[in-house]
């Protein structure tokens, strides 16, 4: 068997054990992954202490390129919880528009003052105002605003550019994110 076919037996096994584990293990994806890596290296020519190096030097370069973005945002987002920045503008926004106007108001605000480059981190950081605010419109104002949220994040995610795929491919391939070519912030956007 040569090498090549080798190497494409070990991946497909790899990638199915990770699949299997996550689906019907219920392992955390990030256990999985990491042990298809380990099985992956060890089951090729990369061996044991070159399976660690590539791991923990890759998990390094790509944590040293977006983990300050990561953490500047995890705490800039947490300052705007804390001191109810979010609620007191959308409050006040809402006494120019008035209060049938919640929905828009909150969406607008999601997707032009508040962008995250994560969703997931400003859903956790505007679910809570979505919820109190959601009773102002009646038995279904909970849903309108889950829309609202949904929507408005959404919207806010094709404005913030470049998103976390672009810096880590910038970080990766050692180019000055000012000079990242335009396609791989256009394909990020069209994959994410």
């Amino acid at each position: 068997m040569s090498d090549q076919v080798l190497l494409l037996a070990n991946t497909a096994v790899a990638i199915a054990g990770i699949v299997l584990a996550i689906v019907r293990l219920k392992f955390p994806p990030v256990f999985a992954l990491l042990f298809g890596t380990l099985y992956l290296g060890l089951t090729t020519k990369v061996g044991a202490a070159g399976t660690v190096e590539a791991v923990s030097g890759g998990f390094a370069d790509v944590m040293g390129d977006i983990g300050i973005l990561v953490a500047l945002g995890v705490i800039l987002g947490s300052l705007l919880t804390v001191t109810d920045t979010m609620q007191r503008l959308v409050e006040a926004t809402l006494t120019l528009f008035g209060e049938r106007s919640v929905p828009y108001v909150f969406a607008a605000a999601l997707s032009s003052l508040f962008t995250s480059i994560y969703s997931d981190v400003l859903l956790v950081l505007s679910a809570p105002l979505a919820r109190r605010l959601g009773p102002r419109l009646g038995p279904r104002g909970r849903a309108v605003m889950g829309g609202a949220l949904t929507a408005g994040i959404e919207v806010g995610l094709v404005f913030v550019a470049p998103g976390v795929a672009a810096v880590a491919i910038a970080g990766i391939l050692r180019v000055p994110l000012g000079v990242v070519p335009r396609e791989v912030v256009n394909l990020e956007h069209a994959v994410g």
